[in-house]
């Protein structure tokens, strides 16, 4: 009986570590732009290969390298300014197909424009920078 019940406890605590309904603390935490599925870097922004782009009329940010061959452009419908802040937008890249209609939540901001961006649904976490 015992024993039962340490592998229904075990299997429970495996099934709540693959349903991960929230951000990754390890992405929350680093300030480095990027895209991110299930808390695992798809593109990260390296300055020294990378360019970083936002279009404030278009509610778009771009980060991809100087050969474009690793990219991503996310497109919102507003401005992500504050957290908890819902929003809806699309996403090109280079590692991922076509998506739309993704709803993200503002998760984090910080004072240099970074926002970091999570889409339950797809367990896509995005950083991007809102630049002046």
């Amino acid at each position: 009986m015992r024993k039962s019940f340490l592998l229904v406890l075990a299997a429970a605590a495996l099934l709540a570590g693959a349903c991960q309904s929230k951000i990754d603390e390890a992405v929350l935490e680093s300030p480095d732009l990027g895209l991110y599925q299930e808390g695992k870097p798809l593109i990260q922004y390296n300055p020294l290969k990378f360019q970083n782009a936002y279009n404030e009329t278009l509610r778009q940010f771009r980060v991809h390298d100087d050969t474009m061959s690793e990219y991503f452009i996310l497109t919102l419908d507003a401005i992500p300014t504050q957290v908890d802040q819902q929003v809806t937008g699309s996403l090109r890249s280079s590692v991922t197909a076509d998506m739309s209609g993704l709803e993200f939540s503002v998760e984090k901001t910080d004072g240099e424009g970074r926002v970091w961006l999570w889409c339950k649904k797809r367990k896509l976490a995005a950083t991007v920078q809102i630049l002046s």
